[in-house]
């Protein structure tokens, strides 16, 4: 089985991120990382996540300045532990079979390198 590496850039989503992140805990498909930049975040971001910071697959980066989304995703690529990445923007969520449904074509064609939706 794959493993995924989630990455959520966040900036000043407090309202929205618990969603995102639920829905992300309530996926079929169980292997995952979750990989949080809080890129300068003004509002009660931390507070909000403090509760899944405690979780072994959870990385949690905290720039002091917003340095924008690109940067941010950067830095969650470079972190990141597996080879296949998911992008889940903090101000939305997964429908719960997501990534049991965009990892099925990888694990059925090897040539496949890239699946949307």
């Amino acid at each position: 089985m794959n493993f995924f590496s989630v990455i959520m850039p966040t900036y000043n989503q407090a309202h929205f991120i618990r969603r995102a992140i639920l829905s992300l805990y309530e996926q079929t498909y169980p292997n995952w990382e979750l990989i949080i930049i809080n890129d300068g975040c003004t509002d009660e971001t931390e507070m909000f996540i403090s509760d899944f910071l405690d979780d072994a697959r959870v990385v949690y980066i905290k720039n002091e300045n917003n340095q924008g989304l690109g940067y941010a995703l950067n830095q969650g690529l470079k972190v990141a532990k597996f080879d296949l990445i998911a992008y889940l923007p903090s101000d939305d969520y997964y429908f719960e079979n997501h990534l049991e449904m965009i990892e099925a074509p990888f694990r059925q064609d090897k040539d496949v390198v890239l699946v949307y939706t």
